[in-house]
């Protein structure tokens, strides 16, 4: 994967609703630290994005209500991940 692929994934995650944000955004880093792109520095601070993320709970409920509060994070924590690839 190259770095314009990656920003295309979280802007393809990154959409108001989206009821799959923690588990797309926890595939994106496994991508990540899969792939030979980052050094092993970035590798390490994309892990630890990562492990911050699944310490959020799910910001979906069952009755349709998200928590803005988890969601918010989330897209702050994606948002890093960007900033790293830039």
């Amino acid at each position: 994967m190259n770095p314009q692929e990656i920003k295309n994934k979280i802007d393809s995650i990154s959409y108001y609703q989206n009821r799959y944000i923690k588990s797309n955004a926890l595939n994106l880093c496994d991508e990540i630290i899969k792939s030979k792109l980052l050094t092993k520095y970035g590798k390490n601070v994309v892990g630890k994005i990562k492990t911050e993320i699944e310490k959020i709970e799910d910001p979906w409920f069952w009755n349709d209500q998200p928590n803005f509060t988890g969601l918010c994070y989330i897209q702050k924590k994606i948002n890093e991940i960007y900033n790293i690839l830039e």
